[in-house]
């Protein structure tokens, strides 16, 4: 490091920007929530959804654990373009969400470089149910015609039953 600080060497580090947002999800079927994003050097790469249930006014209650709300569809539209092209059809009751684990697996091995075998989020497949049914979008090959100023992002869900949420 002191070689390279002598030789006034630049050293290229990556800090990616996040954001997050909230918002109350009404009790409905087919809830759509369009968020306006500023697109700068750097596009969206993934969009993680997760619900939860009366855990931001309750203290007994653990706020580090989701809901699945019986949801059996979900996309995002960047700008008119539909992630992913396919639809993430669920049903929670018959235990069919192999595909939203699997793009939860994949984030983490991605984004943070975990390799399965040996460690990561230790998330099985019933805990991913019970506790964790947190949905991956992968957005990272946007079409370049996305370009730059204002994204209009949409979140699309249905759910299987209106429940309160």
């Amino acid at each position: 490091m002191r070689d390279i600080i002598e030789r006034k060497q630049s050293i290229p580090v990556a800090f990616p920007a996040r954001t997050s947002d909230a918002i109350t999800v009404p009790p409905t079927q087919n809830f759509t929530w369009r968020i306006s994003v500023i697109s700068g050097i750097e596009k969206p790469r993934w969009i993680i959804i997760a619900f939860q249930t009366d855990r931001t006014v309750n203290q007994e209650q653990n706020p580090a654990v989701f809901d699945h709300l019986n949801i059996t569809n979900a996309y995002v539209t960047l700008n008119g373009e539909k992630y992913p092209l396919h639809d993430f059809v669920t049903n929670f009751a018959r235990n069919d969400y192999s595909e939203l684990y699997e793009k939860f697996d994949d984030f983490k091995k991605e984004y943070y470089g975990f390799n399965s075998l040996v460690g990561g989020t230790q998330v099985n497949y019933p805990a991913f149910k019970s506790l964790f049914p947190i949905i991956v979008f992968d957005v990272r090959r946007q079409s370049e015609s996305l370009g730059f100023g204002v994204m209009d992002m949409q979140l699309k869900v249905t759910f299987a039953l209106v429940t309160s949420r």
